[in-house]
């Protein structure tokens, strides 16, 4: 389990396990993480990366990108295995045409499925490891083939 997920369950478990409230809280005035807050440590970040780069050529250099780039990253990743109203849950979508951004699904993908809802047998391709996608900007997202 990654080590942010594990420092998520274990601060949800010492707050007693709420039910409700803000993944990301902060000291605002509406108690959550808001657009210029996170984009505000989002550029620092990137700065302080960019500058250990200067002085040390050895350290890792990130381009910059926006961060709702990670969001649709996640997201395009956890297509594949869930619909797209479970897709829409998750993400928080009031709408499934907001989350259809986030599906893509591929001509064999399509193809199975007509073929297990006919009763035809299909043999699963193995799940392919993901290509790196360019995207504008230099940024850099894997690319996911949906199949089950």
């Amino acid at each position: 389990m990654p080590d942010a997920l594990l420092a998520m369950r274990s601060r949800h478990q010492a707050q007693g396990r709420p039910a409700s409230g803000w993944v990301f809280p902060s000291r605002s005035k509406s108690g959550h993480l808001e657009r210029w807050g996170y984009k505000d440590q989002h550029r620092r970040a990137l700065d302080r990366i960019a500058k250990a780069h200067e002085m040390d050529a050895s350290a890792p250099m990130i381009g910059r990108f926006e961060p709702y780039c990670l969001r649709h990253t996640a997201l395009t990743w956890i297509s594949p295995n869930a619909d797209v109203f479970t897709l829409a849950r998750i993400a928080g979508h009031s709408s499934i045409t907001t989350t259809m951004k986030y599906v893509h699904p591929q001509a064999e993908a399509v193809e199975m499925a007509l073929k297990r809802t006919a009763g035809v047998p299909t043999r699963a391709a193995p799940k392919a490891e993901p290509e790196p996608e360019e995207k504008a900007g230099g940024n850099v997202t894997p690319k996911r083939s949906p199949t089950k």
